[in-house]
């Protein structure tokens, strides 16, 4: 339809105008969960280094949850995973995500440029930080040059989107290029610790505790040893666990039988899941089970080091590498699964797992899991109620808890039961983001945050 010419409608008043426009931006922002302050809206904005992740689906569920209760979430990644990379649920939210990397060579000058050209000293000064500080060796200062790269082009894509806080995920590099756009900009940022990020690789981190407004992470253990690095930022380390789906992680439905003695394992084929320990325990485990079979859902860097080790135990038709598994997938093999073993550990480095979501996974769907006491897993599972627990590198010890909970039905049957009920308790993701939802009204949205009325569904 054409639009009247200009002067057939009566001329609207200017403050009538104004307060229409107020009132607009005001609904507006109850409906997305922003707030004004004064002419300005709060705005968060999650940062992750590659998002959506198959391996990382905690955080894609937390945004997810996140988005449930109307709260509004603008999404950045350095990299972008392929469209094979990605789960379906996960899908939305790649193309919801704007990306980094490869930046435009054109893009790069300008915005520093920009930066240099109207803020000197602090385009410097953030420099200066990135360059010294907490670095372990030279490969370090590099890698926050590289930061420092590509922050100048996320502050100045920030800036213009009006992004008033930042919480990005892994301590490492991606919270290494929010301090960057904080540093530019004093737009405030908070972070999650997870894994490798606070155990290994802690570039720039007590510089990072001491800035960020609060930073949270998905265990007590892990708490804890952050909270070594910096003793001066102790209250400002928050514990906020991991969630799932209970009501898509569920036990198999009818008369779906379980796999007799099928062995499952999921995680990457990396040093910190300890499935050499696993591979052992399964040849000693023909001494005492011989109608078994190991099941290991992953992919990773030690996959030729696992497959040899599986040929020179004899065990190439007993235990089975299938690869990387999209979550669709990945629920089957819950279901047909008799256990669950992950038997974690510290690897030489210094590298280990938190909390490591499949077990919560196998939790959820009833199925009984053994895992070590490495790190955090006493947070979860209290041995002989929700599941057993082995020290780790321990391949006997890990082979006798196997045989035990595949021979002994009524064992099996009460630490899966024990297992769902706990995940059911402790760990819906409707239940975990609450406390993260807290730290976000405390630091982000203020106190007036209105509630979306999103109800807690049991």
């Amino acid at each position: 339809m054409d639009r009247p010419a200009a002067g057939l409608l009566p001329e609207v008043p200017q403050e009538l105008s104004n307060a229409v426009t107020y009132f607009n931006r005001r609904r507006s922002c109850r409906q997305s969960h922003l707030r004004l302050d004064g002419d300005r809206m709060k705005r968060l904005a999650y940062l992750a280094n590659y998002f959506p992740s198959l391996t990382e689906t905690f955080i894609y569920r937390e945004v997810m949850e996140l988005k449930r209760r109307n709260v509004a979430v603008t999404l950045y990644s350095l990299r972008k995973p392929g469209e094979t990379e990605v789960s379906d649920e996960a899908l939305k939210l790649r193309g919801e995500t704007s990306y980094l990397l490869p930046v435009p060579t054109g893009e790069l000058l300008a915005s520093h440029a920009w930066f240099f050209g109207r803020t000197p000293l602090a385009y410097l000064g953030t420099l200066f930080k990135m360059l010294t500080g907490t670095h372990n060796n030279f490969r370090d200062r590099v890698r926050s040059l590289t930061h420092f790269g590509e922050g100048a082009v996320l502050a100045r894509r920030m800036v213009r989107e009006g992004i008033t806080h930042i919480h990005a995920h892994y301590a490492s590099q991606s919270t290494s290029v929010a301090r960057v756009v904080h540093l530019l900009t004093g737009i405030p940022y908070s972070f999650t610790g997870h894994a490798h990020d606070i155990w290994h690789d802690r570039l720039l981190l007590p510089e990072k505790l001491r800035e960020a407004a609060f930073v949270a992470t998905c265990s007590t253990f892990a708490k804890e040893f952050i909270a070594r690095e910096e003793k001066t930022c102790d209250e400002k380390i928050h514990v906020v666990y991991h969630g799932l789906d209970v009501r898509k992680f569920t036990p198999p439905v009818g008369e779906k039988a379980r796999i007799r003695n099928r062995i499952l394992s999921v995680g990457s084929l990396g040093p910190t899941k300890g499935f050499p320990d696993l591979i052992r325990a399964c040849a000693l485990l023909r001494q005492k089970l011989t109608d078994f079979e190991c099941v290991i859902v992953g992919e990773g860097p030690m996959r030729e080091e696992l497959e040899r080790l599986i040929s020179d135990l004899g065990l190439s038709g007993t235990v089975r590498l299938v690869g990387s598994v999209p979550q669709e997938g990945l629920i089957g093999f819950y279901h047909e699964a008799w256990i669950f073993v992950l038997p974690c550990v510290i690897a030489d480095d210094g590298r280990r797992d938190g909390l490591p979501n499949v077990l919560m996974e196998a939790m959820a769907t009833g199925l009984p899991v053994i895992t070590t006491r490495s790190t955090a897993q006493e947070e979860l599972i209290e041995h002989g109620r929700h599941g057993l627990l082995v020290p780790p590198h321990a391949p006997e010890e890990l082979a006798t808890a196997i045989c035990t909970l595949c021979r002994d039905d009524e064992l099996r049957e009460s630490l899966g039961t024990g297992g769902r009920r706990r995940i059911e308790r402790d760990f819906d993701n409707r239940t975990t983001i609450e406390p993260l939802l807290r730290l976000f009204d405390r630091y982000v949205f203020g106190a007036d945050r209105i509630s979306a009325g999103v109800p807690h569904e049991r």
